[in-house]
């Protein structure tokens, strides 16, 4: 039994895409993965936004200036999903 709770997405169709290829993989199991873009959702870089929105919340790792500040490399690697859409080419900011 595939049991699929998806969150609306930004981008209309990346939902029916992320489930396509679920159905395609064998031996996922139970699994949960964040579908999101590459990079954060702001103008402005990660130094600026966590200092500004995300002050004392711990960075475990390095990252790169605008990186999203979740990961979505799960579904990228298990499933084959990368992002195709990045929002900068639908969205001045």
């Amino acid at each position: 039994m595939l049991n699929v709770d998806l969150k609306p997405l930004d981008h209309p169709g990346v939902d029916n895409l992320i489930v396509d290829r679920c159905l395609k993989v064998d031996g996922l199991g139970y699994q949960v993965f964040n579908a999101g873009n590459d990079e954060n959702g702001m103008n402005v870089d990660n130094a600026e936004l966590l200092a500004r929105v995300f002050s004392g919340v711990p960075v475990t790792r390095a990252l790169h200036p605008r990186e999203a500040l979740f990961s979505n490399a799960k579904i990228c690697e298990v499933l084959g999903f990368c992002e195709e859409h990045p929002w900068q080419n639908y969205m001045k900011g």
